[in-house]
């Protein structure tokens, strides 16, 4: 039986990625159905592109990756390269293979449509949910 349907949304650094493979696996009490990424410990592009990279790490290319805002709606972008290197992922190669998808009205209406037939029942966040009116 799959476990809990869980939509992630994050802004992969080290801390994330960590969280997402464990998420990842973890296949008995959870079921990552997508990652959804926006800017934080890094920019957007670089959030995104780790978000891609997690699950080809842990053999789990089928895991949609969908991008969203590249800074926040209402202040000016506090990086944390400081701590998480300038890639996000400190020294780790960029190797990615795939590219995100967009997030668009699709991943709206998923996190819209919680609790509702055929939709997840839960959904976490390992960011400050500042972005989320800004979905393109």
């Amino acid at each position: 039986m799959p476990g809990l349907p869980l939509i992630i949304d994050c802004d992969p650094g080290v801390d994330d990625a960590i969280a997402l493979l464990l998420a990842i696996a973890a296949k008995e009490a959870l079921e990552v159905l997508a990652i959804t990424t926006a800017a934080g410990n890094v920019g957007g592009d670089l959030t995104a592109r780790n978000a891609c990279r997690v699950p080809e790490i842990a053999n789990r290319p089928d895991i949609p990756v969908f991008a969203g805002m590249d800074r926040p709606l209402s202040q000016e972008p506090v990086g944390a390269d400081h701590f998480h290197g300038v890639s996000g992922l400190g020294d780790l190669p960029a190797g990615q293979k795939r590219s995100p998808n967009r997030r668009s009205v699709l991943v709206n209406s998923c996190w819209s449509g919680f609790g509702k037939s055929g939709w997840p029942e839960a959904n976490t966040a390992t960011r400050p949910l500042r972005h989320d009116r800004g979905l393109d």
